[in-house]
């Protein structure tokens, strides 16, 4: 058996919750559609950091022990 106060309610909460979203939510429907090549560099940005530090800090070491078992060669 179906009760007619459930309808109501749900009506009642639609309008309720309609009259609220006109002018306090941003709108959602036309966001912008990212394109591959972003997507594909947001992926690949950690790991390309990763190895130009890694690189950067191997060319740190080169060039300190560089410095130091070549002094008397300068």
């Amino acid at each position: 058996m179906k009760h007619d106060r459930a309808d109501d309610v749900a009506v009642n909460l639609q309008r309720s919750t309609q009259g609220q979203m006109q002018g306090r939510l941003a709108d959602l429907s036309n966001l912008p559609k990212p394109r591959w090549r972003d997507v594909l560099v947001a992926l690949a940005s950690p790991a390309t950091r990763l190895h130009r530090y890694r690189n950067l800090r191997a060319a740190m070491f080169d060039d300190a022990t560089r410095n130091l078992d070549c002094r008397d060669r300068r």
